[in-house]
């Protein structure tokens, strides 16, 4: 089953950055970066310090309004430390996540996305359906106006907000169509939401921490060339 060994997050107004990862990664895990873009005509690309070779299967899905999904899969290559970089030639990366994930399946990693758009509670972020138990499932709210703080949704859980753009994490028990739902704490403006599913492997998956515990990263230079912890 998948499991979440670590995660780091970052939240960019200019330009990209990098995130590193707190613990040195397992070789035979996989890495999942899933993040919200500004442009279409620069999209962002991902590298890393390993040079593991990126899959790119959720390129620029925009519901409306300029906000634009990317989700991007790579094996770990080797048993090291690792340091994520997330390059574009213009456009805001309004939020990012990358995590080492245990137990996905060997030959698909991502499975299923959607997208959604509203401005009132709850934003619906669409329905997807994982097609094996103990699925990975990301989801991104983000309101394009500033104005947001999001609720976390039952049972997910939230690995980090700011600027209006909160980012959830779920390992979803039993395989069934599943539509996120995003609720702010008072009356959103217009908003996004995202979701990602990625594929666990039949039985059990690697080793690595349970679902929740996650080790604390580094991201630098995401926020005007500054820290953000």
């Amino acid at each position: 089953m998948a499991s979440i060994v670590q995660s780091v997050t970052g939240f960019a107004v200019n330009g990209g950055g990098t995130l590193v990862f707190g613990s040195n990664l397992v070789a035979g895990n996989d890495i999942v970066v899933v993040g919200v873009h500004s442009y279409a005509g620069c999209p962002p690309s991902v590298s890393d310090s390993q040079g593991n070779t990126y899959a790119h299967p959720v390129n620029a899905v925009q519901p409306s309004g300029g906000r634009y999904f990317h989700v991007w899969t790579a094996p770990v290559g080797s048993s090291a430390a690792n340091t994520i970089t997330c390059a574009m030639a213009c456009g805001n990366l309004y939020g990012v996540i990358a995590l080492e994930v245990a137990g996905l399946d060997a030959s698909t990693k991502y499975e299923a996305h959607s997208v959604g758009i509203g401005s009132t509670n709850p934003v619906q972020a669409g329905s997807i359906t994982p097609t094996v138990n103990n699925s990975l499932l990301v989801s991104i709210f983000h309101d394009i106006s500033g104005g947001s703080t999001w609720a976390a949704m039952s049972g997910w859980t939230e690995v980090a907000e700011s600027a209006s753009c909160q980012i959830q994490t779920y390992i979803q028990p039993t395989a069934a169509a599943i539509n996120p739902e995003g609720t702010a704490t008072s009356s959103p403006g217009t908003s996004f939401g995202y979701a990602v599913a990625f594929k666990s492997a039949a039985g059990g998956g690697g080793g690595g921490a349970k679902h929740g515990v996650v080790n604390s990263g580094v991201v630098t230079s995401l926020v005007n060339g500054g820290l953000v912890r």
